[in-house]
């Protein structure tokens, strides 16, 4: 990934690896998106699929500015899995202009096609998903 993670040098994401691999950089960083992404290529449209960014332990911290690209085919098939989606929760994080198009997801409790879960004053804004998603457990 081009940038350094700052505010006026974001990590700039152009790929389905570059994208994975947000889970593994250190907190507080920026990213952009600077072109469209296709998740419906292996490994992540086989098996389980995707896995979030951020899980029911850990959420994402960072802010993540698509500029209004997409991300399409974003498959996830992990029906006893809570906090599922392109990102699984979200920890004093910011998520723009960003869509999620023909997503197939399948979770437990927190699922959604963008986030599963916000933690913590985190925020969505200008953003879309299209597609089906499927949660198996509801809280009474």
């Amino acid at each position: 990934m081009c940038g350094d993670g700052s505010s006026g040098n974001p990590f700039q994401v152009s790929n389905a690896t570059e994208l994975y691999d947000l889970r593994n950089c250190p907190d507080s960083k920026y990213f952009i998106q600077i072109t469209d992404i296709d998740l419906d290529v292996t490994p992540y449209n086989t098996g389980d699929g995707w896995l979030p960014i951020g899980n029911s332990d850990y959420g994402f911290i960072g802010f993540y500015d698509g500029q209004n690209h997409t991300i399409d085919g974003l498959f996830i098939n992990r029906p006893i899995t809570d906090c599922v989606g392109l990102f699984g929760s979200l920890q004093s994080s910011a998520i723009q202009n960003l869509g999620v198009t023909n997503v197939n997801i399948t979770g437990n409790m927190f699922v959604g096609g963008l986030v599963g879960f916000l933690i913590e004053s985190s925020s969505v804004s200008n953003c879309f998903s299209t597609g089906i998603v499927n949660g198996y457990h509801s809280c009474p």
